[in-house]
């Protein structure tokens, strides 16, 4: 929910970023340097010892405080050194083909291209799976309801009507559908969402099949939905274009796409800017999730496949009885379990006081209570 690879991801791709960069390096030890490709590789090599030591000491800064600068579990360094130095050595390959001009960088396009080689997505998103399989996340669900509810009233969601909800978690949007009527496939990376949602439907005759599915590779036919939905959940998937390709491609010609996107102003991105402070930087290369709440990015991903396209600022309120309850429903969500496992109690501590610290800055509850708006975009497209 708060980043587009979550922290506990971030410690999980080490292994793979490690055993990428060395394979790079030594591809790149047997190629015959021409004069031209000579001139090329000495800037770029130049260029990534530069940011080589920027991301060493950007990487000790995120490091706890009982890990050493080589320990393993210094996972920023060679995470985000898997990005810059995958820039150079594909920089010279273009260069050898003679691609660019000697010594100029790939313009913005190609590099942005060049960053996502070599990332493990599996991986990532396997890290993400764990995560979110962790403490209860129906108490930060019970928050997210209404925005479900409004994005099927948006899309026209009907009784009769085949819908599916693409990144489920515990079915807020699937259940808001299948009580209109509508049969409802609900689809989730992680299994232990599906359960919860399972859980939840159990005493309620409502039409819902619950399947294991990745936003990225949905296991439907195309055409098959009359809608297809998704709230905070597909932005959260790492390659934004495969997940808008594949939201349209299940759906039928004139159908619906809904989606519910955090924005980059929404006191989400607060919160992960804040939890971010004390995690290894992201892999190089992969987008930042609250893209999706920006408009223009979602026109961008959605102009090839919708006839139409109308966004609307919105806002969905958390509201807790009392500060102990808004620390319960922090300390449950999966993030704060993982992060908790895995931090120095001192660090984890004094994170929580600062997710506080911004909790009390935006509150607007009285007496004890804790009232947060948090604003999003609803989407509603039709499939051309």
């Amino acid at each position: 929910m708060v980043d587009a690879v979550p922290v506990t991801t971030r410690w999980r791709v080490e292994a793979a970023a490690s055993s990428a960069a060395a394979r790079w390096t030594r591809d790149e030890s047997r190629v015959h340097e021409s004069p031209r490709w000579s001139r090329c590789h000495d800037r770029a090599e130049d260029r990534d010892v530069r940011s080589a030591r920027v991301h060493r000491e950007d990487a000790a800064a995120h490091c706890p405080p009982d890990v050493e600068a080589g320990d393993d579990r210094a996972v920023g360094r060679s995470v985000t050194g898997m990005g810059r130095g995958l820039w150079g050595r594909n920089h010279a390959a273009d260069c050898r083909r003679e691609r660019c001009p000697a010594g100029s960088p790939p313009d913005r396009s190609t590099r942005a291209r060049l960053e996502l080689v070599g990332i493990d997505f599996e991986q990532i998103k396997a890290g993400a799976k764990a995560m979110w399989s962790l403490g209860d996340y129906s108490l930060l669900a019970a928050g997210l309801e209404p925005a479900a509810r409004d994005l099927v009233d948006a899309c026209g969601v009907a009784s009769g009507q085949e819908v599916l909800d693409v990144a489920t978690g515990s079915g807020n949007c699937a259940i808001a559908a299948a009580r209109k009527g509508a049969r409802v496939v609900a689809s989730d990376l992680t299994p232990a969402m599906l359960a919860l949602g399972r859980a939840r439907t159990a005493t309620e005759d409502l039409e819902i099949e619950w399947i294991e599915a990745d936003a990225e590779d949905l296991p439907f036919t195309t055409g098959r939905f009359d809608c297809v939905t998704s709230v905070f959940g597909a932005m959260i998937a790492p390659r934004q274009d495969v997940v808008a390709s594949e939201l349209f491609r299940v759906v039928r010609p004139g159908g619906t796409v809904g989606m519910a996107n955090w924005t980059p102003e929404s006191f989400m991105k607060k919160m992960g800017e804040v939890t971010s402070r004390y995690a290894p930087p992201p892999p190089a290369g992969v987008p930042d999730a609250f893209r999706w709440g920006e408009e223009e990015t979602v026109r961008s991903l959605f102009e090839a496949f919708a006839s139409s396209v109308q966004i609307d600022r919105r806002i969905v309120t958390w509201t807790y009885g009392s500060w102990d309850e808004m620390r319960s429903v922090g300390e449950n969500f999966g993030g704060s379990v993982m992060a908790k496992k895995m931090m120095p109690p001192s660090m984890f501590a004094q994170m929580g006081e600062d997710v506080e610290a911004l909790f009390r800055e935006h509150n607007r509850g009285t007496e004890g209570t804790v009232v947060i708006d948090n604003e999003y975009l609803q989407v509603v497209a039709h499939r051309a």
